[in-house]
Formats: C-alpha cells, sequence, structure tokens
C-alpha cells in the first residue's frame, strides 16, 4: 500500500510539475501577444493623432 501511494504521489507531482511548465509557457506567450498589440494601437493612435499634436500643426511664434 505504501509504494502505491507513493508512486501515486510520485505520478501527481510529476503532472503538476508539466503543468506548471506549460501554464508559463502560455502566459509569457499571452504577455508577448499583449506587449504586440499595445505596440500596434500606440503606433496607430500616434499615425492617427499626428496631424492634430503633431509639431507641423502648431501655429509658430
Amino acid at each position: 500500500m505504501l509504494f502505491f501511494e507513493s508512486e501515486y504521489r510520485r505520478q501527481a507531482m510529476a503532472i503538476l510539475k508539466r503543468d506548471r511548465s506549460l501554464a508559463s509557457q502560455e502566459l509569457s506567450e499571452d504577455l508577448k501577444r499583449s506587449k504586440q498589440t499595445l505596440f500596434s494601437l500606440r503606433q496607430r493612435i500616434s499615425t492617427i493623432s499626428a496631424p492634430f499634436f503633431g509639431p507641423t500643426n502648431r501655429p509658430s511664434p
């Protein structure tokens, strides 16, 4: 009985370790995608707002 419990515990720990590794990889990929999306949105916003807020549209003194 003791062997079964220790084998069961070993397998459970291996599964948890593997799942933790997969979750870490998924979080890393999600963070990378989020950063790319944010960068893309910032570029779009600056492109759209440049004619309104850019230095070329300010009146010269």
